[in-house]
């Protein structure tokens, strides 16, 4: 049995996923009509939308998969668990990822902001703790595993037929489009790129769920208690201190997935000194030539370098794209209203 959807599949896989959660959302609209209440600070139609969606993506994945006569569990990467160095490391992943690209994120919506965007992210933050548990286990916790499941489980390994980098920035957009809520959209883009190289470097799902689980409970613990702790106004530098916690956080970011790659390397990798690697990985990005070799690299972690180049093939996760970006302008729009 194939262990890995193919392009065209995937793309499949993604519409079918989003049609879901909008034929959801509107059942439970409609469900909704002439009830205004609230729960922990939002509405509780809120709390409803973000249950529905995991419930309609988790379902969809696995039927899907199963209807291609494929094994979910090895399709998913659920077979594998990483060892223990590795569950050390992701903590450090994640916090520079935060480091790095938050920064990034305020400037976007800095921008949002100025020409008149007035949406928002509904985030339950008051109540006590069974608000607060509930609000792991609903925002938090079945998000990191249904958003994984689907894209980093089921879409990533269909993408890797057109090319390794190709999967890993496509996977990204359509994981931070999905979110339909454009104040998120740079920060998942980029969280979405960094997940990505965990489960190509690691083969398992479960690394990507544990470091997105770790990101969304942090989240949802700052704003249940600690509301004030990401804003901060120093005037004219804050964008000279955006710009350098950018700089120094996706420094170490690329050292520690340096790290990962040789951590988890079946072959001479193991070998080579790690310092080497992160210098050549840094200076890399710079160049079309350091892009191309690791481009390969990422092929063989995947054992799957089949060059997809017919247009009729492809049009199914074009059309994801633009249904993606579709979904995401009309969020836009609606933050204008």
């Amino acid at each position: 049995m194939d262990d890995r959807l193919n392009i065209a599949e995937s793309g499949n896989l993604y519409i079918f996923s989003m049609l879901a959660m909008t034929a959801l959302q509107f059942f439970a609209m409609f469900a909704l009509i002439g009830i205004n209440s609230e729960f922990g600070g939002i509405e509780t139609s809120s709390w409803i939308y973000y249950a529905l969606n995991q419930m309609a993506v988790i379902a969809t994945t696995i039927i899907y998969i199963k209807s291609r006569k494929k094994d979910p569990v090895k399709v998913l990467k659920m077979n594998k668990v990483p060892g223990v160095k590795v569950w050390i490391l992701l903590p450090f992943i994640w916090i520079f990822t935060i480091i790095a690209f938050f920064p990034l994120t305020q400037m976007f919506n800095d921008l949002l902001y100025l020409i008149g965007y007035r949406g928002g992210v509904a985030v339950p933050f008051e109540g006590g703790a069974g608000v607060y548990i509930l609000s792991l286990f609903i925002i938090a916790i079945i998000p990191a595993i249904g958003e994984e499941l689907l894209v980093r489980g089921g879409i990533l390994s269909g993408l890797f037929q057109k090319n390794s980098l190709f999967a890993v920035f496509i996977s990204a957009l359509l994981f931070s489009m999905m979110h339909q809520n454009p104040l998120q959209t740079v920060y998942q883009f980029f969280f979405g790129v960094v997940l990505a190289f965990i489960v190509i470097f690691t083969r398992s799902v479960w690394a990507a769920v544990f470091t997105h689980l770790l990101n969304n409970a942090f989240t949802l613990t700052v704003s249940f208690f600690a509301k004030d702790m990401v804003w901060f106004d120093f005037g004219v530098y804050n964008y000279i201190i955006y710009v350098a916690c950018f700089l120094v956080g996706f420094v170490i970011l690329v050292f520690l997935l340096t790290v990962l790659r040789k951590l988890t390397s079946d072959g001479n990798l193991k070998e080579k000194n790690i310092f080497k690697l992160y210098g050549k990985a840094l200076m890399g990005i710079f160049t079309k030539k350091g892009w191309r070799e690791f481009s390969e690299t990422l092929s063989i972690c995947e054992r799957c370098e089949t060059y997809v180049s017919n247009r009729q093939y492809m049009i199914n996760i074009y059309f994801a794209i633009g249904f993606a970006v579709l979904w995401w302008v009309v969020a836009l729009i609606k933050g204008f209203i």
